[in-house]
């Protein structure tokens, strides 16, 4: 399959993913990068143990949503998960907690489902509400900003891992990405350090449960309209010297750890950002059905 040498991938690969939803099927395509960060991926797909034909995996998802109605899709959605980790999984969120979704209740239930998720691990269901809450986060931001963020999020079914080196953080520098740009995924329970600037979340910094990325995993992420974060990152350097996080709570936003960049490892090929996420939002049961890394 490989006609590039180990390590030498460079341009020559490209990864495609096919989404099938309930009446239709639509194929995204990347070339993969030459930076070490992506050739390391690409090895890591393609010759760890996968299925990558006719698969169902839990840890695929998308967020997508820039309205009331959407938000009302996604709250309810939201309900049905917690109702059922009530009564099954020991989790307590009362029903009327969903008359007032805002910022700060989700952060709030982001927190309760970052403890149950580090006692119950690879449970779907609990990711799923993971996946729900940050899309109503991400809902309720495009609401306010009047844009259109949506974002793609797929694992390839290969749960091999190696250790980031403090070296390759230094690549998790892009914040203004370009549409359908290809991204190392987060793969990781809870929030970062630049997450929780984002969602303002003192409460989970005080915690002490920040969780940066640690792992080079197969999980890819793709803003699908892009993000243009043009005054970053010093607006999340000033978040942070505004709240004292470094001093009152130990995390220093200006190691590359704690780096709120992303790492891109692909560009898109003919892409339509705004046909893609109606797609999305106006299809049922979207699914990754394919994919494959090939010249």
């Amino acid at each position: 399959m490989l006609s590039c040498p180990l390590y030498h991938i460079s341009t020559c690969m490209k990864l495609t993913v096919t989404l099938r939803s309930t009446s239709e099927t639509k194929t995204l395509q990347w070339r993969i990068g030459d930076s070490n960060l992506a050739q390391r991926w690409a090895n890591l797909v393609i010759t760890s143990p996968r299925q990558n034909e006719n698969y169902h995996s839990d840890f695929d998802w998308w967020m997508a949503g820039y309205t009331q109605e959407h938000l009302d899709k996604i709250v309810n959605r939201m309900e049905t998960i917690c109702a059922k980790l009530n009564a099954e999984k020991g989790f307590d969120i009362p029903s009327d907690w969903f008359l007032n979704i805002n910022r700060e209740s989700l952060n709030q239930l982001h927190l309760q489902f970052h403890e149950l998720a580090e006692r119950i691990s690879n449970d779907s269901e609990i990711n799923q509400l993971n996946y729900i809450v940050h899309n109503a986060e991400s809902c309720l931001s495009n609401m306010q900003y009047k844009q259109k963020f949506s974002n793609l999020i797929v694992n390839l079914n290969v749960f091999a891992q190696e250790p980031l080196t403090p070296e390759d953080y230094l690549d998790f520098n892009t914040y203004s990405v370009a549409p359908g740009s290809l991204l190392l995924g987060y793969d990781t329970i809870g929030k970062n350090l630049y997450h929780c600037y984002q969602d303002n979340d003192i409460d989970l910094i005080s915690a002490g449960m920040v969780r940066p990325k640690l792992n080079l995993t197969s999980a890819v992420s793709c803003y699908i309209a892009g993000s243009p974060n043009s005054t970053e990152p010093a607006r999340y350097y000033k978040w942070c010297e505004d709240n004292n996080i470094l001093d009152r709570y130990r995390y220093d936003c200006r190691a590359p750890l704690h780096s709120g960049g992303h790492c891109v490892i692909g560009t898109p090929e003919d892409w339509n950002a705004d046909q893609l996420t109606e797609w999305l939002l106006n299809s049922d049961g979207v699914q990754v059905h394919h994919w494959a890394i090939e010249d």
